[in-house]
């Protein structure tokens, strides 16, 4: 029994030994592990405070494009800008909120039209004749043909 009590003692400082090279190893694992941990925790922050900045000046420049675009699309009609300042954009004028229908623009097939109806009997007749010509020519070509003596009729109001 003498010997059990002998040999426990070199046990337990073996024991002791080993245990205590273990924690130290555990120690300097740790001690990487929290050192890799802070440089992480730096990255992060870092990383995070890249992506707010980039954040904000996506936000700007998506303001400066907005007012670029608002800048671009003026034209004389909707600012103080002159015409001349146009350039060679075409507006289109096609605004009317009217649906086609198919049918030809104007008077359409079986419509009566409706107009003023001329006097059968004139009050009076003016013959305008030119100044520089002598009249006996007009009227001895006129009776040659009748084509320079068509006579406009209108109603005098």
């Amino acid at each position: 029994m003498q010997r059990a009590k002998d040999k426990a003692p070199a046990d337990l400082s073996v024991l002791v030994l080993s245990l205590s090279i273990i924690i130290k190893m555990m120690i300097a694992m740790f001690s990487g592990v929290m050192e890799q941990n802070n440089k992480q925790t730096a990255i992060i922050s870092y990383t995070e405070q890249t992506i707010s900045r980039l954040k904000q000046t996506i936000s700007d420049l998506q303001e400066n494009i907005k007012d670029l675009q608002r800048q671009l699309n003026m034209d004389s009609h909707n600012s103080s800008k002159p015409p001349s300042s146009d350039g060679y954009k075409k507006v289109n004028k096609n605004r009317s909120l009217r649906e086609k229908t198919g049918r030809k623009t104007g008077g359409q097939e079986g419509h009566k039209g409706v107009n003023m109806k001329l006097r059968y009997e004139p009050d009076e007749v003016n013959v305008h004749l030119p100044e520089n010509v002598k009249p006996f020519h007009i009227y001895a070509h006129a009776q040659q043909t009748d084509k320079y003596l068509n006579v406009l009729k209108r109603d005098m109001w």
